[in-house]
């Protein structure tokens, strides 16, 4: 049996049913892989004698969306990708080997060159972190909200850019204040990767899968929106969520993936799980509020109102 149970390839079992033994396995992520493969396909295509694709196709979009594809070639050696991740399968190094794939992955580097976050989603191969372009918002932070948020701003940047911290930063504040027009503009500023889970999904932070998927993206932040169910007192309620984000701010999973994590929240902070707001997993807080009057003003008579 060479396919799980949504119909996705398992590529050391297609091995062993097309060579009766198990292969060596080495993988590649973080990069272009379709592109990888088109530009492999060019080159080797009279070496391949299986070639298998697993495609999406959106009918709203109408466009096309690459998943996966396997390609067998006669010198024994198996190569299967998906949408960031190419694994490459041998018994001996023969038209490829590790070496070569460590050279080239460079070209391939997955590297988005306009502001882009990675959205996760419950697809039918369970979760996954999508990329997804954004516009690139310019706001002016000194006309949208109070000059408190300057100094503020400023901080909140310094570890953002500082690929050695991990943490935790609160965004928090009642509805209408801007804390989603400020996370467009860290987005569209920050030089790191960003994952993000909506509202409503913060259930996934207690998934064992969750983890896999966060060991892919090391050193990046992570974004949880209306995360008041993810933070909120154990206390006072069966909370799984708080202790993964605990372990991932500042326990012994935070020296594995090196994340900071930015939660948005509009609830009172009181209200939160009084070990998120340790210093050292703190990194920094700030708490959105109603335009001060002369702010208000000065907005307005920008704005023509």
């Amino acid at each position: 049996d060479f396919t799980d149970e949504h119909g996705d390839t398992l590529s050391k079992n297609l091995f062993y049913n097309l060579f009766q033994i198990f292969p060596s396995e080495f993988s590649i992520r973080q990069i272009k892989s379709e592109e990888f493969v088109n530009d492999l396909l060019k080159k080797h295509k009279e070496k391949i004698i299986h070639c298998f694709t697993d495609n999406d196709f959106y009918t709203r979009e109408n466009k096309n969306s690459f998943a996966s594809i396997t390609l067998v070639f006669n010198t024994g050696e198996i190569l299967y990708a998906n949408s960031n991740q190419l694994n490459y399968l041998y018994i001996k190094e023969e038209l490829f080997s590790e070496a070569y794939f460590k050279e080239e992955s460079a070209k391939y580097l997955d590297k988005a060159k306009e502001p882009t976050l990675r959205l996760f989603v419950n697809g039918h191969r369970g979760f996954e972190a999508e990329p997804f372009k954004i516009d690139k918002v310019d706001i002016d932070i000194d006309y949208h909200y109070n000059d408190d948020i300057k100094p503020f701003n400023e901080n909140l940047f310094t570890f953002l850019n500082n690929k050695t911290s991990k943490g935790l930063h609160l965004l928090y504040g009642i509805p209408g204040t801007g804390k989603t027009n400020f996370l467009r503009h860290i987005i569209a500023q920050v030089k790191r990767e960003v994952l993000f889970i909506p509202s409503g999904m913060t259930e996934i932070l207690a998934e064992p899968s969750f983890f896999k998927i966060l060991t892919e993206y090391t050193g990046s932040i992570l974004i949880i929106e209306d995360a008041e169910k993810a933070i909120t007192a154990r206390e006072t309620s069966d909370n799984n969520a708080v202790s993964t984000l605990l372990n991932i701010s500042d326990g012994l999973l935070s020296d594995v993936l090196k994340m900071q994590i930015i939660c948005t929240f509009n609830t009172d902070i009181s209200k939160l799980d009084k070990a998120l707001l340790r210093p050292g997993r703190l990194l920094t807080k700030y708490e959105f509020k109603e335009l001060e009057l002369n702010k208000a003003k000065s907005l307005a008579k920008k704005l023509g109102l």
